[in-house]
């Protein structure tokens, strides 16, 4: 019987790994003529199946408690969990909360997919060599078909859509749903800790190509956000590397890699513009600072000649040790506040001084988060309690406010999402659903960066968190990011019983 188990929560296990790796990101019936809209139902009827299936074999297995009870993160889940209910309950239209916005479907049942995904590899699943594998063959996938896309070439006729749009490109199409903020810091942190082995010298090699490919792919996409999040992840690493010779200059070889990235694209943008003609807009102000200008030249020279000396200096010294450890209490806190801190300080400047925000921030952001902060100001008490609903902001500011015509006129389109998490879930779902949020993403942030081996998918968590100050969940980019929670949680816990 307990081969059988074993056998049985296995195939789930790979079956969750082929659907969210394989299968979902290249997933396009109708070369992504509707944003998300078929890839969001079909996640969503895969998924709930898979979850009744893992449900299932949990209570065949007598696994029940293990799946939901085993950990100190249990009571954080179903607070989260609770929260959306009572959201949705309540909501401005209960349909659009359970199932979600047409063309997104991010509604309850979306949450309850992702949340047991991270349950099952926080508990009876396990995150094994055949699972990174899965992730790292789909997004070289995804990068290398994203990357042709930019070049105006399409490997299939079905991946690009006949309405000529931008997020009609298969492989754009998951750069703007953020699945790069996911898995390329997970990428990273797998290759920061593979240079601390002396063994695997295939997998380590294999992320040096998946790192270059991920932060070349993550540039081309034009957007200032792909700094953001690659900004975020050395700063992580950074600290994590504190106090160790060895491991810094390990980051500055990944540095190196991103810097050469820029350096390809900088080439490309002098020698043959029109090549990427619809790759960057005026809007991009950062990233067209950097690629338009020689700096990037002279940075590229820098960083490779101390990386070389660096390198050539450090053979005689004494090696540091290869065991991966725990880490300082400290440095968690640091990354812990930092990160928690700025998204919290940005969702106050988003609600109370929108004024400090300019319209034109971040493509028309800054006017888009003016009038979602005119919609907080008309919700009553208890709807900033408890939110308009999971997924219901377009609902209530077209039927409820003047404000979702004002943004119809601006965008073309109604607002469906603010484009910042955080902004977003304290409308949709309150303080109370935007707090249990928070609350959860640092509980677990807070146990996985007490080991190093589960800092990979802290990072993970961290690039979509970061990604999403000025992004939105959706099926590319948050069921990765509780899957490698769960992943990062059983290997704290597993560390920590050991």
């Amino acid at each position: 019987m307990k081969n059988e188990e074993i056998d049985l929560f296995d195939l789930l296990r790979t079956a969750a790994g082929a659907l969210l790796f394989l299968i979902v990101p290249l997933f396009a019936p109708r070369g992504y003529e509707q944003l998300g809209e078929y890839k969001a139902v079909a996640f969503l009827l895969t998924g709930s199946i898979l979850s009744v299936l893992l449900i299932g074999a949990a209570i065949a297995g007598k696994r029940v408690k293990e799946l939901f009870f085993r950990t100190s993160m249990s009571g954080w889940f179903a607070f989260y969990f609770a929260c959306l209910a009572v959201s949705s309950i309540y909501s401005v239209n209960t349909g659009i909360a359970v199932l979600g916005e047409i063309g997104w479907r991010v509604g309850l049942i979306f949450e309850l997919i992702c949340l047991i995904l991270c349950l099952g590899f926080t508990g009876v699943l396990r995150w094994k060599e055949d699972m990174r594998n899965l992730l790292l063959a789909g997004g070289t996938i995804v990068i290398i078909l994203g990357i042709l896309n930019r070049f105006e070439i399409y490997p299939f006729p079905f991946m690009r859509a006949g309405n000529g749009l931008f997020i009609s490109r298969v492989g754009q199409i998951n750069w703007y749903c953020s699945f790069l903020s996911v898995i390329l810091p997970y990428a990273i942190g797998e290759l920061y800790l593979e240079k601390q082995q002396e063994s695997r010298v295939k997998i380590e090699n294999f992320l040096y190509i998946f790192c270059f490919l991920g932060f070349w792919g993550s540039i081309l996409q034009g957007s200032d956000s792909a700094f953001l999040f690659v900004g975020a992840m050395f700063a992580v690493m950074l600290l994590m590397a504190w106090g160790s010779r060895k491991k810094m200059i390990n980051v500055l070889e990944i540095w190196d890699l991103f810097i050469i990235a820029c350096l390809c694209t900088s080439v490309i943008i002098h020698a043959a513009p029109e090549m990427l003609s619809a790759a960057f807009t005026e809007k991009a102000d950062l990233a067209m600072t950097i690629l338009n200008g020689r700096i990037v030249y002279l940075i590229c020279i820098l960083s490779l000649a101390a990386t070389v000396f660096l390198r050539a200096s450090d053979k005689g010294r004494s090696a540091d040790s290869r065991q991966v450890s725990t880490v300082a209490g400290w440095k968690a806190a640091v990354t812990i506040g930092g990160v928690i801190g700025i998204s919290l300080l940005l969702l106050i400047i988003q609600l109370c001084f929108t004024e400090l925000i300019p319209d034109e921030f971040g493509s028309g952001r800054g006017t888009l988060w003016h009038y979602c902060a005119q919609c907080w100001n008309t919700l009553p008490a208890g709807r900033k309690l408890i939110g308009v609903g999971p997924d219901c902001l377009k609902e209530y500011s077209t039927r409820y406010t003047e404000y979702g015509a004002q943004i119809h006129r601006y965008y073309g389109d109604a607002m469906a999402c603010a484009h910042s998490i955080l902004l977003n879930r304290v409308l949709t779902t309150g303080i109370l659903g935007c707090f249990s949020y928070v609350a959860l993403i640092t509980e677990a942030l807070k146990r996985m960066l007490k080991q190093e081996k589960a800092l990979p998918f802290a990072m993970a968590v961290i690039g979509y968190y970061v990604n999403g100050l000025v992004s939105f969940d959706n099926i590319m980019n948050m069921p990765y990011a509780f899957l490698l929670t769960g992943a990062g949680l059983f290997i704290y816990f597993r560390e920590e019983r050991h």
